[in-house]
Order: structure tokens, then C-alpha cells, then sequence
């Protein structure tokens, strides 16, 4: 009789427990499909930071110092460009118009000046910092700022500075390698070619890398982008600089 009794017991408490096990599941298999979605996908690769992002996963844009010089009103030009050249004017800090310019392998914004490739991660991008102390600092302080891009979901961690190249006066080339963390806070190691330029107060920087596995097939084009960085002072007779003349008085 008891053993009828358990029986009917755990008949009756089966078809109880096999929704709960079946709710859970789905619960717990919730966040790998989610951190699949290609764009959290993109952001372990590149280190993009979300505008509104997925999954409750959101931040806000990274403080890249890039604001774009007044256009003409109506522009139709695409917001994203081919692979190729790329010229931009933008503006320094105090308003200084700058003319930049560099080749670029991938698809590139050109409001933002981010250029990236979404399949692998790789790409590069434009920061302005302020020409404070040696440009080695500058630089650094720059690309590993709070709100930068790499520090989206935490401070990047085992920085090292691995090579240095002048160019110029003004004008170098830096190396690094770094761990950054992603949206589900995996560790990324990442290695990055910085060209940094003085451009009066200001440090105009493209900062081009990938992932640490994929820098032997990227540093081609992290090289290409890099040695073909330009950033120099709009030429005086454009209007932004008599505007910005006029209105600082030199």
C-alpha cells in the first residue's frame, strides 16, 4: 500500500517539476544566445562600446575628442565609406580646424572617423587628446581614459608600451599590448599601433589594432592605416580657420 502511495506521489509531483526544469533551462540558456548576437560578437572583437546596446547591455558613446567641422547643409554623402581614402576635417579642443587624413582597409564612419571591419574585430579609429607633458603620456592617457574605448566595461589591464618609433618632430608611433574586457567580462588581450601627432595643443591619434590572435594577420593593414596617417592645421584661407581666427583673435 505504501509503495502504491509513493507512487501515485511522485506521479502527481512529475509533471510539476518537468515545466520548472524546462522554465529554467530556457532561462539559463538565455544569456549564451545573447552574447552570441553579432553585436556583442563585434564588441569582444573590436571593443566597441554600445550606443543603446542589446540586452541591457548598453553604454554610451566613447570620449573620442572627434567633432567633425561644420558641413554643408543637406550633405548626401554616405555615412560610411568603402575601403580607401579618407579625409576629414575636424575640429581641436578650442575649435582649432584640423585636416586628417589616412588610408584606410576597412568600411570607415565618416562622422565618427571609426573605421572597422564587423566579421573580424579589426579596425581603427581617431582620438584628440591634449599635448600635455611627453607625447608618450599623452598618448596613454588618452587611449586608456575612463570613458574611452577600451575601458567600457572595466580599466584595461596589463598595459605595456612595446615599441616607439619618432617619425618627426611631434609626430611618433607607439605600440601596445593591454587586456580589455568585454560585455560578458572575458578578458581580451589586444595589441594596438598608435600614430600621434601635435597639432598646436592638441594630440591627434589613429589608433589601429586587433585582437592579440589576430595581430599576425592584421598587422599589414594596422601598418598600411597607420603610415598613412596625416594630421595638420586647416589651411588658413578655408573658412573654418578664418572663423576660428576671428573669433580666438590670432
Amino acid at each position: 500500500m505504501r509503495r502504491a502511495l509513493s507512487a501515485l506521489v511522485l506521479a502527481a509531483a512529475a509533471p510539476c517539476a518537468r515545466p520548472l526544469s524546462v522554465a529554467r533551462r530556457r532561462v539559463l540558456g538565455a544569456a549564451p544566445v545573447a552574447i552570441a548576437a553579432p553585436a556583442l560578437a563585434e564588441s569582444y572583437q573590436s571593443g566597441a562600446v554600445f550606443e543603446g546596446g542589446a540586452g541591457g547591455l548598453g553604454k554610451t558613446k566613447p570620449n573620442t575628442g572627434v567633432k567633425t567641422a561644420d558641413r554643408v547643409a543637406g550633405d548626401a554623402r554616405p555615412q560610411t565609406t568603402p575601403p580607401g581614402p579618407v579625409a576629414q576635417r575636424i575640429l581641436g579642443r578650442d575649435g582649432l580646424p584640423i585636416d586628417v587624413a589616412f588610408t584606410s582597409p576597412w568600411p570607415t564612419s565618416a562622422d565618427t572617423l571609426v573605421a572597422r571591419d564587423y566579421a573580424t574585430g579589426d579596425g581603427a579609429y581617431v582620438l584628440v587628446g591634449e599635448n600635455l607633458g611627453p607625447l608618450e603620456r599623452a598618448v596613454a592617457r588618452k587611449i586608456f581614459a575612463g570613458d574611452g574605448k577600451y575601458a567600457a566595461y572595466g580599466a584595461p589591464a596589463d598595459v605595456s608600451l612595446r615599441a616607439t618609433d619618432v617619425r618627426g618632430a611631434g609626430d611618433s608611433v607607439f605600440e601596445y599590448t593591454f587586456v580589455a574586457l568585454t560585455p560578458a567580462m572575458r578578458e581580451v588581450p589586444r595589441r594596438v599601433r598608435v600614430r600621434a601627432i601635435v597639432v598646436g595643443d592638441d594630440v591627434v591619434m589613429l589608433v589601429a589594432g586587433s585582437t592579440a590572435n589576430r595581430w599576425k594577420l592584421a598587422a599589414a593593414s594596422v601598418d598600411e592605416a597607420v603610415g598613412s596617417f596625416s594630421a595638420r592645421e586647416a589651411p588658413e584661407f578655408s573658412s573654418e580657420m578664418v572663423g576660428y581666427r576671428k573669433r580666438v583673435g590670432k
